[in-house]
């Protein structure tokens, strides 16, 4: 199953496919029991890949993804391994994505009042 999961990343357009594993980790973060978080951490990584390659890329919803991604999660980062590992993920995607465009960018600390 991972592998044919990772070989279709391999295969599908990598801005569809990065945005659907933003959706698919936040909908499986809420649900504590839900054991693919892990397999999708891991297509993520694998589909960052891409971007390094500087293949065809949608920035602004790739962007979009990850900024509605961080602005839920951020400041859930001490609730489980969970939450830290997949922030850690997308953190990953992103300087990847930052070093394929040959751009830059500053992740912000969301603090909780």
């Amino acid at each position: 199953m991972n592998y044919l999961t990772i070989r279709i990343c391999d295969n599908a357009d990598p801005t569809a496919c990065f945005i659907a594993l933003c959706s698919m980790l936040r909908s499986a973060l809420y649900d504590p029991r839900n054991q693919t978080i892990d397999l999708i951490n891991k297509c993520i990584y694998k589909q960052s890949e891409l971007f390094v390659r500087g293949g065809p890329l949608d920035l602004d919803k790739i962007v979009k993804a990850v900024h509605d991604f961080m602005q839920e999660f951020r400041p859930r980062v001490e609730d489980c391994d969970a939450v830290k590992t997949a922030i850690h993920s997308v953190e990953l995607a992103v300087q990847r994505l930052v070093t394929g465009a040959k751009a830059s960018v500053r992740f912000l600390s969301y603090k909780i009042a």
